[in-house]
């Protein structure tokens, strides 16, 4: 049947929806411009409003409808507080019992017990990623922490009365958390798993402090053969010899350093007007490669870079004075 009626007398077509042989009159919501009739879809939704609130103090009493609130820059309103999950609590008074929380949504759990004519308890932690009741599927231990020292359990061990601490788990990566209880003579152990929605990384369950001792034993391997020495890296003091002269004949090479294979270092400050070379690799020439000391010029070998050869020293002028040491 068509979903519309025609109206006798005016010929007016008014649309219905047929329910089982029985029209039931459309109502449309006037949301649309002048002569636009489309159903509300999620192509043509329909506009929802709000007021804007700068305050953030509450808006309504509880229970009480609210509107949608956007703030003066017109953006609605979001809350940035941490979801409020409730504490689940639970007694144990026999070997067996459980108290269970689904975690999946989760982050870390504390655990608290208050003990009353509590005799023989003893639980175990544990966690389960296929429960779906809290008592069926897989279990495994976990560990948790003591929240007054860095104390790591996978069981209270056995309790007779509250202890003075809670207990602390990372569960973000469980499906299920549990304490269950592996002996269990007499009394009540009343259990509040308290969860928290912050992300968070897991617990420090270990954490090292003050002064930890160090034992064990270094190999030390031997220097290999040859000149691979190692010794007193300290500089050492020397004995400077005066190896100060002239030069003897202009134009002509002399040697004021002997070979010395024992030299460590040695220095030359030309005291002339002119110029003064010395070579440490062959006879020295008034050029290149020899190395030039001007008028009042100074040099010393570097630490490590002393050659052991005897050295050469040439001036152009008889009688051209100059320093040296050697050590």
């Amino acid at each position: 049947m068509s979903d519309t009626v025609t109206l006798p007398g005016t010929g007016a077509v008014i649309a219905t929806d047929d329910v089982g042989g029985v029209q039931f009159q459309r109502i449309k919501i006037a949301v649309g411009a002048d002569g636009v009739a489309a159903d509300a879809s999620a192509a043509a939704p329909l506009p929802v409003g709000g007021i804007r609130r700068d305050a953030d103090t509450a808006y309504a009493a509880d229970l009480a409808a609210h509107p949608l609130l956007f703030n003066d820059g017109g953006r609605l309103k979001v809350s940035v507080t941490p979801a409020d999950i409730a504490s689940t609590a639970g007694n144990i008074t026999t070997n067996g019992g459980v108290v269970a929380l689904q975690v999946k949504r989760l982050s870390n759990l504390s655990i608290s017990m208050v003990a009353a004519a509590l005799v023989g308890h003893n639980v175990t932690f544990e966690a389960s990623n296929n429960s779906t009741t809290g008592s069926d599927g897989t279990w495994y231990g976990v560990q948790v922490v003591r929240s007054n020292a860095n104390t790591v359990e996978t069981a209270s061990g056995v309790l007779a009365a509250t202890p003075a601490y809670m207990w602390q788990v990372n569960v973000s990566d469980y499906a299920w958390f549990r304490v269950r209880a592996t002996a269990h003579t007499s009394g009540t152990a009343a259990y509040i798993l308290n969860p928290s929605s912050y992300v968070s990384e897991p617990i420090p369950a270990i954490q090292v402090s003050a002064t930890q001792p160090v034992s064990g034993t270094v190999a030390v391997t031997a220097l290999p053969a040859g000149t691979n020495l190692i010794g007193n890296t300290g500089v050492a003091a020397a004995t400077h010899t005066d190896k100060s002269g002239t030069i003897t004949a202009g134009g002509t090479a002399q040697t004021p350093f002997a070979i010395n294979a024992a030299r460590r270092g040695f220095l030359i400050q030309n005291n002339s007007a002119g110029d003064l070379w010395f070579n440490t690799l062959a006879t020295a020439v008034q050029s290149q490669p020899s190395i030039k000391l001007p008028a009042g010029g100074y040099y010393e070998s570097p630490y490590g870079g002393c050659p052991t050869t005897a050295i050469s020293i040439i001036g152009a002028t008889t009688a051209q004075a100059f320093s040296a040491r050697e050590w």
